[in-house]
């Protein structure tokens, strides 16, 4: 028996409110989002920080946003590291201590 996934392009792979919100963030500072900027988004809008991480992780793996490590070098998630954290059942800021530079949209 085999399983076939129907993925509907008309619906977004994440959360378009919390993309948003993400995307406002980066424009009303002009920076890229990083680790502690999520954990503080989520605190201040009531967000699971899981949420937050999810929605960004989908959007870098997606290719609609870009992650650049401490020296400004754009970075690709590997595929063992986006099983790791797929395994999760909720993202921590722990979980994203590697993750010590920033996310920002793709123009």
């Amino acid at each position: 028996m085999s399983i076939v996934m129907t993925i509907d392009p008309e619906v977004p792979l994440w959360d378009p409110a919390l993309a948003a919100l993400l995307a406002e963030e980066c424009k009303r500072t002009q920076q890229t989002l990083r680790t502690p900027d999520l954990g503080r988004i989520a605190r201040e809008n009531g967000i699971r920080f899981d949420d937050l991480a999810t929605t960004i992780l989908e959007m870098w793996v997606q290719g609609a946003w870009h992650y650049r490590d401490e020296q400004g070098v754009e970075q690709h998630m590997s595929p063992a590291t986006h099983e790791a954290l797929s395994r999760k059942e909720r993202l921590s800021e722990t979980d994203f201590a590697t993750f010590t530079g920033g996310w920002s949209p793709k123009d």
